[in-house]
């Protein structure tokens, strides 16, 4: 009966392992390494639902895939962070050449830059104005 509990916990735990690796691919994140601990996540935390059955295993071994399973949920989220980190410093990085092109073309009705300059708007680029680094 004092084994139920912790096999409770350690079920809801590989529950939320599953569910925290589902969750991962809505950030679009395809980087290989970063797609193949988030499926071992989910497989460990799977493999931890089926050892926290009482009639499937032990307090001793679930407990144990329960390590591994938070093991793998630390290192697959520091992976992703990584990942979606980068991808977040590349799309702030594109953006200042977005404000730029849109000043400096202007933009229509659909959101979209303009193909010719506009007329009497003089923008120059950032390495040409004095002062700027």
């Amino acid at each position: 009966m004092n084994e139920v509990l912790p096999l409770i916990l350690l079920f809801l735990f590989g529950g939320f392992a599953v569910l925290i690796a589902a969750l991962k691919s809505r950030a679009r994140i395809t980087a290989l390494p970063a797609v193949f601990l988030a499926v071992l996540e989910a497989i460990s935390g799977i493999a931890l639902m089926v050892l926290a059955f009482p009639t499937s295993g032990t307090l001793e071994t679930a407990s144990r895939m329960g390590a591994v399973t938070a093991l793998m949920v630390g290192l697959s989220a520091s992976v992703h962070f990584i990942h979606v980190r980068k991808k977040s410093q590349a799309r702030e990085a594109s953006e200042g050449r977005r404000l730029h092109y849109a000043l400096k073309f202007g933009i229509d009705a659909h959101g979209q830059v303009l193909s010719e300059p506009l007329p009497g708007l003089d923008v120059e680029p950032e390495s040409s104005r004095p002062g700027a680094p």
